[in-house]
């Protein structure tokens, strides 16, 4: 039988300026009218963003003559379970839904719609976005706002004309004259970027008295000399595999002091140590139902080991080390290998050279299947409270004392949508 869905409505009101007298811990309310979301604390207090407001009529989130209750006058029980920190009062928070004292449009709103905080985007139909702040009883502009500007050459290099007076500047030039100077209300480490062609396009920095073009202050990136020298402090340069390469192999060149070592160079020095740790090299996987050589490291190829190709045979390694090893990617039953490791061979088994006679040994990787049991539960009997027709089963039963007297083994009914009422 098909169950319908049950609708649980909250705790509400459709009133902009009315609170709950009290929320129980955990309890959850809307207000609909300012979309907020009001949950129980287990204090005493009602509070925005963590401060408690003040009973009476107040502003929340730029709403005026919103009533705040008065917190209940409960003591806290010196002794007995719910002493202490186990007390729980009916305070609760307030959360704002539509951004949290954020918003945007073309003029500010009136100051008293406002509070301490709030940060408010100014689009204006004409010029650039800009941020204003609220300090409790004005909307003011932050302290040093970041601003991106968009000038002429014009207005960056003549005498005359309005300065720009912004703080933290990134000015945005079309290039149409010659020459780069200083104008404004500029701080050392703001930044010019100057579009179009001609010599002076590029990113300029201010050092405090005038622009300095990063271009020519900081080389490109390029591959240092042959002696590995040349490099520039603070270009970042990948180093060379023969840059890390040890000493007193015929293939190591000088290093680069300022290269970085790649991924891929940080990872075979790993796989080398590791090799050092445990004595022990990953040469590649073994596929034991075709009975040869899955895959192979580039560890396999270096340093003498020969004799080692995909769909090839251990057997026919040679100049390979001890603590080689390879993993059993899929299982089967290998034949016509060396003869230690021919046989059943699991997935994760490790097939490890050893040297001497036996040369390679099979090293169980100890994966057990252990079989899973389903256990059952029986239904819990209880005594019947309300008999239902089949056609009738669908809801939620609560108890009702419109249907039965309060009490009443039968005072239950099914219900579909789940009111919680209002405030």
């Amino acid at each position: 039988m098909a169950i319908s869905p049950i609708a649980l409505q909250h705790l509400r009101t459709p009133t902009a300026t009315k609170l709950p007298d009290g929320l129980k811990p955990g309890q959850i309310a809307f207000n609909l009218a300012n979309k907020w979301l009001l949950v129980g604390c287990a204090g005493d207090d009602v509070l925005v963003r963590g401060q408690a407001v003040a009973a009476g009529s107040g502003t929340i989130f730029g709403v005026t003559n919103v009533v705040v209750p008065a917190k209940v006058a409960t003591a806290r029980p010196a002794t007995g379970a719910v002493a202490g920190s186990m007390y729980q009062g009916e305070g609760y928070e307030i959360f704002n839904l539509e951004g949290e004292g954020l918003g945007s449009g073309p003029t500010l709103p009136v100051a008293a719609n406002g509070s301490k905080g709030d940060l408010f985007v100014v689009v204006p139909a004409v010029g650039a976005p800009y941020l204003m702040l609220h300090n409790g009883s004005n909307w003011v502009s932050p302290t040093v706002p970041p601003k991106v500007f968009s000038a002429t050459q014009a207005e960056i290099t003549t005498a005359a004309g309005a300065d720009i007076t912004a703080k933290a500047l990134v000015v945005i030039i079309a290039k149409t004259g010659s020459g780069i100077t200083a104008k404004g209300d500029l701080h050392s480490g703001d930044i010019l970027i100057v579009a179009g062609p001609g010599a002076d396009a590029g990113s300029y920095v201010y050092d405090g008295s005038s622009f300095i073009k990063t271009g020519a202050a900081i080389p490109d990136a390029t591959a240092p000399n042959a002696a590995g020298t040349g490099a520039v402090k603070g270009v970042v340069q990948l180093a060379r595999d023969t840059d890390i390469t040890e000493t007193g192999d015929p293939a190591a060149t000088t290093n680069n002091a300022n290269g970085v070592v790649t991924a891929k160079q940080l990872r075979g020095l790993a796989d080398q140590i590791a090799g050092l740790i445990t004595g022990s090299t990953l040469l590649g996987t073994y596929d034991g139902s075709t009975s040869g050589i899955a895959s192979l490291t580039s560890v396999a190829a270096a340093n003498g080991r020969a004799g080692l190709v995909v769909a090839g045979k251990l057997s026919a390694g040679t100049g390979l080390k001890e603590g080689d090893f390879f993993v059993v990617s899929k299982a089967g039953t290998a034949v016509g290998d060396h003869a230690r490791i021919n046989g059943v061979l699991a997935a994760n088994d490790h097939i490890v050279y050893v040297g001497g006679a036996d040369v390679w040994h099979v090293i169980s990787s100890g994966l057990v299947a252990t079989p899973l049991s389903l256990h059952g539960c029986g239904d819990v009997s209880d005594s019947a409270v309300a008999a239902v027709a089949p056609d009738k089963m669908k809801g939620v039963l609560v108890r009702d004392s419109s249907v039965a007297a309060d009490g009443a083994a039968n005072a239950y009914k099914l219900v579909q949508v789940l009111d919680l009422g209002e405030f």
